[in-house]
C-alpha cells in the first residue's frame, strides 16, 4: 500500500518459517516493514525494518555465545538497500550490468540483544560474444560484531543465521552447498561449516547455446569464507 505523505510504496509482512541448511536448521518468525519501490529502473532504493525471533538447532560449538545462553534469540535490525539495474532482461540477461549494496544494523530494542553491522555488495556484468555470452560476477560481504567482546572468534560472536556461507551451484561450484571454508577457522574439526564474518566470491562463465533451451557453459569460480574481515587473504 502507498504510505501517506511519503511518495513511495510501503509493505509489511508477518512470517513464520522452518529453514533447513547443510549442517543446521532453524525456526524463524517475525515481522518486517519496507518502504521503497523495487520496480523502478535503473536506480532503486528501499529501507527495511525487521524484528524476528530465531531458534537454531545446531551443535553448541557453532552457536554464538548469545544463542548458547538463550535458545530463542531476538534480532531487531534496520537495512537500507540500493540497486542499479542496467540489464536487458532481469531473468535471462545477455548484456548490461547489475550492482547492489546493503547495510544491516542490528541493535538492542524490545528485548533484542544481537548487535552487529553487516555489509553486502555485488556486481555482475553480461556481454554477448561470438560463441554465446559472457557473465562475470563479484560478491563481497563483511560482518562486524558490536556487542561485548566474548573472547571468541568474531564469527562466533554473531548469530549463526547471520553469518556467510558459500559453496553450491549458485555460489562456488567446486564445493557442496555451504561447504566452502577454511579448516579451524570457518570449518570445524570434522570439516563442517560454522559460517564466517567475511566472504569474497568471483564467478566467470562463458555460455554457448547448443539447441533450443539447451546450452553449455565453461566456468571458473573462486573465493572463500573467513572468520573475520581482518583474516581475508
Amino acid at each position: 500500500s502507498w504510505l501517506p505523505h511519503i511518495r513511495m510504496p510501503g509493505y509489511m509482512a508477518l512470517y513464520r518459517t522452518t529453514e533447513e541448511f547443510a549442517t543446521y536448521s532453524q525456526k524463524r518468525e517475525g515481522i518486517w516493514m519496507e518502504v521503497g519501490d523495487r520496480r523502478v529502473r535503473p536506480f532503486r532504493h528501499w529501507y527495511r525494518l525487521e524484528y524476528q525471533a530465531v531458534e537454531p538447532d545446531a551443535p553448541d560449538d557453532v552457536l554464538s555465545d548469545l544463542e548458547r545462553e538463550e535458545q530463542r534469540i531476538k534480532v531487531a535490525s534496520f537495512t537500507p538497500n540500493v540497486e542499479w539495474d542496467a540489464r536487458d532482461d532481469p531473468f535471462n540477461p545477455h548484456r548490461g550490468w547489475f550492482a547492489s549494496a546493503s547495510l544491516e544494523y542490528a541493535f538492542p530494542a524490545l528485548q533484542a540483544e544481537a548487535q552487529f553491522l553487516k555489509a553486502q555488495t555485488s556486481f555482475s556484468f553480461y556481454r554477448p560474444v561470438r560463441t554465446g555470452g559472457l557473465a562475470v560476477g563479484l560478491r563481497l560481504g563483511a560482518i562486524q560484531p558490536l556487542g561485548e567482546d566474548t573472547g571468541e572468534p568474531e564469527n562466533l560472536q554473531v548469530p549463526l543465521g547471520t553469518r556467510f556461507f558459500a559453496g553450491g551451484r549458485v555460489s562456488h561450484r567446486a564445493f557442496k552447498t555451504d561447504m566452502l571454508g577454511i579448516p579451524d577457522q570457518t570449518l570445524d574439526e570434522d570439516g563442517q561449516p560454522t559460517g564466517g564474518n567475511a566472504m569474497v566470491l568471483v564467478n566467470m562463465e562463458l555460455r554457448r547455446p547448443i539447441w533450443g533451451a539447451l546450452s553449455a557453459a565453461i566456468f571458473v569460480d573462486g573465493g572463500n569464507v573467513w572468520a573475520s574481515p581482518s583474516l581475508v587473504r
